[in-house]
């Protein structure tokens, strides 16, 4: 196991990490996330923050699926229960509590994907997308202000955990 952490990045006691793992600069691992580097490495930007709960896996569908590194970019959310599968995730996206990522799914820049929806094998959600449960509810909003707007507010809830998860949980040194 290989575990690189960026300076100012805090992660609970409780939260497990298998694998080769690089974890960027001031993110934040709330208690019970995981991220599980099992059939290649999982590569985390910058001023990401995984909720409660929270599962990313590299983890090869079948025989035929080569191992690939997991990459995910700068300033992403990662709500309570989400699962994250997907090998391609871009910046200053909000991915729903108990959403799932399937492995061969791609997300780019500025997306929200509304809880509990399952983004399929193959799907590529385009940048600045809002996801909902029906196909028919997909909106892009065409708008870079979306990107911003997710970069600011995970940015904010850090800013706030760091100050408040070492009251109430032991972080690793």
């Amino acid at each position: 196991m290989t575990l690189k952490i960026g300076q100012n990045t805090i992660i609970c006691d409780s939260s497990e990490l298998e694998g080769d793992i690089t974890i960027g600069s001031n993110c934040v691992l709330h208690p019970f996330s995981r991220i599980i580097a099992k059939d290649g490495p999982i590569v985390i930007g910058d001023g990401n923050l995984l909720e409660a709960n929270c599962v990313l896996i590299n983890e090869k569908k079948g025989t035929r699926d080569s191992s690939a590194p997991m990459r995910i970019g700068n300033y992403n959310r990662f709500e309570i229960g989400s699962e994250v599968r997907s090998l391609t995730i871009g910046n200053c996206n909000v991915i729903g509590i108990k959403t799932k990522l399937e492995r061969g799914s791609v997300l780019k820049d500025g997306i929200v994907i509304a809880p509990t929806v399952n983004v399929k094998d193959g799907v590529q959600v385009q940048n600045y997308t809002v996801m909902f449960h029906k196909p028919e509810l997909i909106v892009n909003i065409s708008s870079e202000s979306q990107k911003e707007e997710n970069k600011l507010s995970t940015t904010e809830q850090i800013a706030f955990l760091k100050n408040m998860l070492p009251k109430y949980n032991n972080i690793r040194n």
